[in-house]
């Protein structure tokens, strides 16, 4: 069974715009909510109505191309949409860390 980040990371793949926030996101830059970042996150994988959620939130995203609109689009969702985005973007991303060094090792 693939985790909740797993199947959030084989549509992200879909989007290139979306895919280079992906990319600086690793480096630890997060352009996209930097100003909405909330004050706590859940310690706890997602639940599959959080997965699509946030698979709503990506789609509504991935539809503009310029960071600035991602930005204002974002900046409009509510907080729990907003936390739930930001939950499993940083999943994302820390999956792909772990994946890229189980595969070096």
């Amino acid at each position: 069974m693939n985790s909740p980040s797993s199947q959030i990371d084989d549509r992200w793949r879909l989007d290139k715009s979306m895919a280079a926030l992906i990319l600086i996101g690793r480096q630890g830059h997060f352009p996209l909510f930097q100003q909405a970042w909330p004050k706590q996150l859940p310690n706890r994988p997602l639940v599959p109505g959080e997965v699509r959620k946030a698979w709503a939130v990506f789609k509504k995203l991935a539809q503009y191309p310029s960071l600035e609109r991602k930005k204002a689009i974002f900046q409009k969702l509510d907080q729990e949409e907003q936390a739930i985005f930001i939950h499993s973007f940083l999943q994302l991303i820390t999956d792909l860390a772990w994946a890229e060094h189980e595969a070096v090792h």
